[in-house]
């Protein structure tokens, strides 16, 4: 959530965009982390209507 956060917010990108760099940055890092790719940390957040 915390990049989510960064790109909706600090980086001015869109919803959609803010969440897929966000997941893609996930998939970046767990190789690192954890050895292998775990979609357990960006896989259960899903972008939903606007709440408006």
């Amino acid at each position: 959530m915390t990049l989510f956060n960064e790109n909706l917010w600090l980086k001015k990108m869109g919803k959609l965009q803010a969440l897929r760099a966000a997941q893609l940055e996930l998939l970046k890092r767990n190789p690192a982390e954890y050895g292998k790719g775990l979609s357990s940390t960006w896989g259960a957040f899903v972008l939903d209507r606007d709440w408006r």
